[in-house]
């Protein structure tokens, strides 16, 4: 309190408009830390979150995309993950060949029914994205779950940088089960075995929509930390409630957030990161209501923030 009085003090005093403007700024801030006090403390670590990659920047799911979000201040690596044919982890968002992003295989538009030599002789970076103009364009595929932790990996280590996190949303429906994907046992299953292979056990969260998945793996696994992804108006109680169990995380959209939201959650002990927080304003509103991470598709305005 203290602080903002003085500074509010200067304020009156000061004549210069840019001096204004400036203390103006330094007023907000440490306001800001007042009503927020955790923010201060919690800001070394708050999880930033690159959402598949850097989709903004980056085409999505993608190698490329997921080295180059590297050079912000990133601290999570978001991706989608489906299987193929052969039943291998395969980083994509759908199941399938998004018109967003490629022009799908001329064989079948299904990942679940092609292996993974003819999902990665299909492009899918170079075509200009819609919702994303400024996405860089390169040719490039759906790479494996081992490819993208071994490659970040390998760039971590050769840049003298910390090793990164992921968040893995395990993709899955019930009406796609074995058509689309397997069912929840097998699925959870493949994954595991890579994900001990690869010893990243407390390197990941994963996390899902379908709570059949988040129960299997609650049933399979205590080491890995697992997150409740919510995109409904339901609110908290009623969406924990779905599970038999409190994640480590909870992970909403943000625009059906509030702070009496958060609160609760953090009284459970329950981690808030919500997606996809796409601008600095609005960024700036999630802090403000105490949040503890936040997925972005623009991973550069965390330094501008």
């Amino acid at each position: 309190m203290a602080i903002t009085m003085f500074v509010s003090m200067l304020l009156l005093v000061l004549n210069k408009k840019c001096m204004k403007h400036i203390l103006g700024l330094i007023l907000i801030f440490f306001t800001l830390l007042i009503m927020n006090p955790t923010f201060s403390q919690k800001n070394n670590s708050f999880d930033w979150q690159g959402h598949r990659g850097a989709r903004g920047l980056f085409p999505e799911n993608s190698i490329y995309g997921f080295i180059n979000a590297l050079s912000y201040p990133v601290t999570t690596l978001e991706l989608d993950i489906v299987v193929s044919k052969d039943k291998h982890i395969v980083v994509s968002h759908e199941p399938w060949f998004s018109e967003e992003i490629s022009d799908g295989c001329k064989f079948e538009n299904n990942l679940y029914k092609l292996n993974l030599s003819q999902i990665q002789s299909i492009d899918c970076g170079s075509k200009p994205h819609k919702r994303f103009p400024n996405q860089k364009k390169i040719i490039t595929n759906k790479p494996t779950f081992k490819e993208v932790v071994k490659e970040v990996r390998t760039y971590c280590e050769k840049n003298k940088m910390k090793q990164v996190r992921f968040n893995i949303e395990l993709k899955s429906k019930k009406e796609w089960e074995d058509v689309y994907i397997p069912n929840p046992a097998l699925f959870v299953s493949l994954l595991l075995e890579e994900v001990r292979e690869l010893e990243i056990e407390d390197q990941i969260t994963l996390q899902s929509f379908d709570t059949r998945i988040l129960e299997e793996l609650h049933k399979k696994t205590s080491k890995i930390k697992l997150v409740l992804l919510a995109e409904n108006t339901f609110g908290v109680s009623r969406n924990l409630k779905k599970i038999s169990f409190l994640p480590y995380a909870y992970s909403p959209n943000y625009k059906y957030l509030k702070k009496c939201h958060v609160k609760k959650l953090h009284k459970l002990n329950v981690l808030v990161i919500p997606w996809t927080v796409n601008s600095k304003s609005k960024m700036l509103k999630m802090i403000a209501i105490n949040v503890d991470g936040i997925i972005t598709d623009y991973p550069n305005l965390i330094e501008e923030l």
